[in-house]
Formats: C-alpha cells, sequence, structure tokens
C-alpha cells in the first residue's frame, strides 16, 4: 500500500512537471516572438533615424548649393548658376524630374547646358520625404518653414542681381 502512495505521488509530480514544463515553453516562444517584433520595430526605428539625418545632410548640402549658385550669379552674372540654381530648387521642390546629370550627393548639375528632364525619372520633393519619415508634426512645420524661410533669402540674393 505503502508503494503504490509513492507511486501515485510519482505520477502526480511527473504530471505537474510535464504540466509546468510545456507551460514555460509555451511562454518562451511567447516571449522569443515578442524579442523578434520589438527587435524589428527598434530595425524600422533605427532605419527611419538614420533616413532623416540622411535627408537632413542632403537638405543642408541642397541648401549650401543654392546659395553658391545664387552668390555665383550675381558675381558672376553667368546664366549657368542662375540655370543651376532654378534647376536644383525645383528638383527640390518636385517640380521637375531628376535628372541624371543632378546627383543628389552633390547637389550639382555637371552639365546644366545638357540637363533634360527624363519621363521615367521618379519627381520627388523634400517635403514629400519629410512626410514619409516619422517625424513628429512640430518638427515638419519647423523644417518647412526653415526651406521657405531659405527660398525667400535666396530670392533676395538673386533681386540683388538686379539692383547690383
Amino acid at each position: 500500500m505503502g508503494d503504490e502512495v509513492n507511486n501515485n505521488n510519482i505520477k502526480k509530480i511527473n504530471k505537474i512537471a510535464i504540466i509546468l514544463n510545456t507551460t514555460l515553453m509555451f511562454l518562451i516562444v511567447i516571449l522569443v516572438q515578442n524579442i523578434k517584433i520589438y527587435d524589428d520595430k527598434i530595425d524600422e526605428i533605427q532605419n527611419d533615424r538614420f533616413n532623416m539625418v540622411l535627408l537632413a545632410n542632403i537638405l543642408r548640402k541642397n541648401s549650401d548649393d543654392l546659395t553658391r549658385f545664387a552668390r555665383n550669379y550675381v558675381i558672376t552674372s553667368n546664366i549657368k548658376f542662375k540655370k543651376q540654381y532654378f534647376d536644383t530648387l525645383n528638383i527640390r521642390n518636385g517640380v521637375k524630374n531628376k535628372s541624371e546629370n543632378f546627383t543628389i550627393d552633390n547637389g550639382d548639375l555637371k552639365k546644366s547646358e545638357n540637363v533634360q528632364n527624363h519621363s521615367d525619372a521618379k519627381i520627388f520633393s523634400f517635403k514629400e520625404l519629410i512626410k514619409k519619415l516619422s517625424y513628429s508634426k512640430e518638427e515638419i512645420v519647423k523644417i518647412l518653414s526653415t526651406c521657405a524661410n531659405f527660398s525667400i533669402f535666396c530670392s533676395f540674393i538673386l533681386a540683388a542681381r538686379k539692383i547690383w
């Protein structure tokens, strides 16, 4: 009778251990799935952050180029710089296709005289690109306001050419 009670206790303990192990394994699987989901979200956030920094650098470089084109036009009266300025501005604003001669890395037009619109090129604007990233509404307003103020600044530079 004592052996029978011990066997029943061992069976109960084994059943409890199996249920406990199964439950723990199930919880581990759920935790691993959650880690995978959160890891993917972290990758997406890091990718967005990288793209935000990249876009900010492109915008900064593009603004530097626009200033340079406007300044060079005012100083030299060379129409090439005026054309480069407006081509770059139109590409930046999504009005004109990005031509094969326009490199977003350096924001320069290699041969302004030979620039053509390419119908197969994707038209983009910085405004559209900014809105696709995870900027807050306040940041978007600030960035677009800065771009508008910059455009006004450059128009003053170009207007100086008429006065000078």
